[in-house]
């Protein structure tokens, strides 16, 4: 997604230039050298810890992690929806009349229809020989996402009324959709 975003952007810098001058393969292969910042490497963990760039290491990951336990709720864009429907009902106490529905923006192309299971391994395959240099860049946001995920779903399973929850969102969205 940072490529993709990268190649949409209208400004000019050297990220952007090489989004769009190259492939996803010459991108992710550039931004993994040294002095190119640390856009692909363990990004989340650095910001979440508040000491952002810093030096990437365990110590910002336990720091992350400590400030993910500090945190009402975490929402998953891969589940974006839920997570509107999960930040309501926290807010909720505090602001009734909270209302999280949306007008999609900043989305992947609509006529994608794989899965995200499918688009991993399409990316996964472009990466070739670099998903593993990749992968061990960002081994400190992979514990950090794994985290998150685990406690988004246990939030989930203590919801009551997912579903209806979930229906009320969609009906929001569309009904803005068509205005």
């Amino acid at each position: 997604s940072v490529y993709a975003f990268e190649r949409r952007q209208e400004v000019d810098h050297p990220g952007t230039r090489r989004a769009r001058e190259g492939s996803l393969q010459d991108y992710v292969a550039w931004r993994l050298e040294e002095g190119t910042g640390p856009v692909l490497k363990n990004y989340q963990s650095r910001m979440l810890s508040g000491d952002y760039p810093g030096d990437g290491g365990r110590r910002q990951l336990e720091r992350a992690l400590e400030n993910l336990q500090s945190f009402a709720g975490v929402g998953l864009v891969e589940r974006f929806d839920e997570s509107m429907v999960l930040f309501e009902a926290i807010l909720r106490e505090h602001f009734p009349a909270i209302d999280l529905s949306y007008r999609a923006q900043n989305v992947r192309d609509p006529a994608d229809r794989r899965s995200p299971a499918e688009r991993l391994a399409a990316v996964e395959s472009a990466l070739g020989e670099l998903l593993e240099p990749a992968r061990a860049a960002n081994e400190l946001d992979l514990i950090l996402y794994e985290q998150a995920a685990s406690g988004f779903c246990e939030s989930l399973e203590r919801m009551p009324d997912l579903r209806q929850r979930l229906g009320s969102l969609h009906r929001r969205c569309r009904s803005l959709e068509s205005k």
